[in-house]
């Protein structure tokens, strides 16, 4: 049996503070991953807000359901409208 990950000794570990929070958001379809986008920090309202209006909606096809967890930011009032509103012609 092979290891997935290795240890080193306890001074030559992994510098403290080098480590920095990247957020990915995509959207799951049956012929794959839509509209991927990397964040460099956490989610925040704003943040989803905008991806949802600018990028998602304009590569979901006509007729796509979308399905969001209990996160606040997909709670928001004006994430909701986007999301019920058709887009395409």
């Amino acid at each position: 049996m092979t290891h997935s990950h290795e240890r080193c000794a306890k001074e030559m570990g992994f510098p403290p503070g080098h480590r920095k929070t990247v957020a990915l958001v995509a959207g799951l379809h049956m012929t794959g991953m839509i509209a991927p986008m990397a964040l460099d920090g956490p989610i925040n309202d704003e943040w989803f807000e905008a991806y949802v209006t600018q990028v998602l909606i304009s590569e979901m096809p006509l007729g796509d359901v979308v399905i969001v967890d209990n996160l606040s930011s997909h709670k928001r009032a004006s994430v909701q409208c986007s999301l019920k509103r058709p887009v395409h012609s």
